[in-house]
Formats: C-alpha cells, structure tokens, sequence
C-alpha cells in the first residue's frame, strides 16, 4: 500500500510522519510544509527525516517571526 500526500493526494508520498502517520511528497518536503507540529513536543523528532529536512529553515521562520 502507498501512501498518498497529505496536500496533494493525487502524488505519492516520499515520507510519513511517525506522529501523524501523514504522508508528504517531495514537494511539500522542498518547501518544508510538512511538519505538522514543529513547535510541540514530539517523541519522534531524534530519528524524524522531516524535521531533520527542515529544522534549519523552521527554527529561522521562528526566529523571524519572533522579531
């Protein structure tokens, strides 16, 4: 069974969130839109391929919108 993206159902997915259990295509991964949660706690995040695609720029879109 493949999983489809959660944005774009008519493409697969290239990874799933451990969490969630959403599926993302790479697109979606490019942009960094796909954690869902980037500022809650999740038990997933030392070994999440998303968060280690996308930490960078989530952590700067953070400290941009902090000021």
């Amino acid at each position: 069974m493949t999983s489809k993206c959660r944005f774009h159902p008519e493409r697969d997915a290239v990874v799933v969130c451990n969490k969630h259990e959403h599926g993302y295509c790479q697109e979606c991964i490019d942009r960094c839109s796909a954690c869902s949660d980037p500022e809650l706690y999740c038990r997933h995040r030392t070994y999440c391929v998303i968060w280690e695609l996308c930490r960078k720029i989530v952590k700067a879109r953070k400290a941009a919108a902090a000021g």
